[in-house]
């Protein structure tokens, strides 16, 4: 997860079967703008990840994002940076791992 002043980052797993990810996400941020009086950015944008190539992509793409808004001079030094146990901004990453027969 990276978290910018006015817009997060991050790479997630949602079951979307019974909402729509529009409903979940809208509710999220209205629920941390009301609790953190966090003033969001209106809109969000969807990406589906199908491969891990395309999950390292993103996530290089995520870790500069801090760089290229002029934040940091480099990705390392941006302080609102999360990442899980194994180092990645990736929740889960299970889903690429080639199925058992």
């Amino acid at each position: 997860m990276v978290l910018m002043p006015d817009h997060i980052h991050t790479l997630l797993t949602l079951n979307a079967r019974d909402k729509s990810i529009r409903t979940i996400i809208g509710g999220w941020k209205r629920y941390l703008a009301k609790t953190q009086s966090i003033d969001w950015q209106k809109n969000f944008f969807e990406h589906r990840i199908r491969n891990r190539n395309e999950l390292i992509e993103k996530e290089a793409h995520l870790l500069n994002n801090p760089v290229r808004a002029g934040l940091c001079a480099v990705a390392e030094n941006w302080s609102y940076t999360i990442r899980n146990r194994s180092g990645s901004l990736s929740l889960t990453n299970r889903q690429f791992r080639r199925p058992a027969r």
